[in-house]
Order: C-alpha cells, then structure tokens, then sequence
C-alpha cells in the first residue's frame, strides 16, 4: 500500500468517526430534550437541548415557568428569576435583553446598525466581521448567585467557521432568535410586578444614549450622538 492510499484510507477514516461522533451527540440531545419536555410537575410548551454541549432550556406557555437543565440536572426559575437574555456570535453581543438595564450590550460591528454600530464596536473594543462563525450562544443570566449564566450552544464550528449566510448556519442562528424571542416575552412577565420593563438594545435611542456615554472619552462620538437623538425624537414623534 503506498503512501497516498494510506493518508487516504486514514483522511476517509478520520470524516467517518467524526460523522458517528455527531450522530451519536444529536441521539443523545434528541433523548435529553424529550426526557425535559416530560419533566415531572412541568407543562413544557417549547423544549430545546444542545447537542454541542448539552444544556438545555424548555418553557411553559402560560405560567412563563423556565426549566434550565445540565448534564448534572435541572434547575427551575420563575419569571423574575431571569435577568437576561444574550445572543452571542464568537463571544460577541448580536443581541441583548435585560431588565431595567441602562447601560451596555449596543449591537456592535454594524449587523443592526450600519455605520454607527461599526463605530461603536471599534471604541468598545467589541467590533467584529460577521463573514464567517464559528460558534452560535444563547446565554441566560439568572439570580443564581453560585452559577448565573446558563449557555446554550445553538452551532459550533471547528477551525475558521461557516460562511453567516451558510445554510449550516442560517436554520441554527433563526432558532436561537426564536429561543430569545419566547424568553424575552418570559422577562415581561417577570416585569409585571411593578419592575421596570425589560429593555432591548439596538434602538436609534439606546445607540445615541451610548455614544453621549462615550462622547466624553472619544470626542468624535458626540456629532454622532446628536444625529442620532435626533432621530430617535422623530421617529417618536411620527409614532406619537
């Protein structure tokens, strides 16, 4: 046997075992997300478990009740025991809900916000190219003090990542949006009780409160600033 067949017969082996590894993972989430759908004393309306690193999430319709689950079990929260939501690409913000926070978590590298998010990711220090991605997470901050964040990888890609626009992509980043969407309705409900209602980042509003926040270290920021209050105000304006 020469050489080429060897690295062949090794590189064909190798895609093999890779493809029995996912499979594997994606039988073993599927059985997990079923197991937390049917969680005893739990209405699941919506269940979901990663295959990436097997954390999972299911919430109740009705009640707003989230069920957070591990590979060492469940934990369950009530509305207000969820203070955010964030959706991360390669560890940057692509979009935040907290609630009654003020400051932070601007959609940064312009997906939302053309120009001016690209200008405020390069001064945060968090400006991204959103061409290729290797890894897709939803994370959930909750009052936990010990163990706060509970991430949910919706996509993971080895080495330089996927094309954004890749259909390996696109289905993954649309349910993780979907994910954020239902706990983002579960933080209104958590707001009820007379909290300040949950904020999204990204508006025209929060863009300009930031760049005034910024202003006063990055001078250049500030004509951005009012151009951008000003058009916030219009645009309520048109609304009221």
């Amino acid at each position: 046997m020469d050489t080429f067949t060897v690295i062949l017969v090794v590189l064909v082996g190798a895609v093999v075992l890779l493809i029995l590894v996912a499979m594997g993972k994606n039988e073993q989430a599927r059985s997990a997300q079923a197991a937390l759908a049917t969680a005893p004393g739990f209405s699941a309306s919506a269940a979901f478990v990663s295959s990436f690193n097997m954390n999972g999430i299911a919430v109740e319709q009705d009640s707003k009740r989230v069920l957070l689950s591990t590979a060492s079990g469940t934990k369950l929260l009530q509305p207000n025991d969820i203070i955010g939501i964030e959706l991360l690409e390669d560890n940057h913000s692509l979009l935040k809900t907290n609630r009654g926070s003020q400051l932070g978590g601007v959609v940064v590298g312009g997906l939302l916000l053309g120009g001016v998010g690209a200008v405020v990711g390069g001064l945060s220090g968090s400006k991204k190219s959103t061409a290729r991605v290797s890894k897709l997470t939803l994370r959930i901050t909750t009052t936990d003090f010990e163990a706060p964040n509970h991430d949910i990888v919706f996509f993971e890609w080895l080495d330089s990542g996927v094309e954004r626009n890749s259909p390996l992509y696109q289905p993954r980043l649309k349910e993780a949006e979907l994910w954020h969407g239902r706990l983002t309705q579960v933080l209104r409900a958590g707001s009820n009780g007379g909290e300040q209602q949950p904020t999204q980042t990204g508006t025209a509003a929060s863009v300009a409160d930031e760049l005034e926040k910024l202003a006063t270290a990055y001078p250049g920021t500030s004509s951005i600033a009012a151009r951008m209050r000003l058009h916030g105000d219009a645009t309520h304006g048109r609304a009221a």
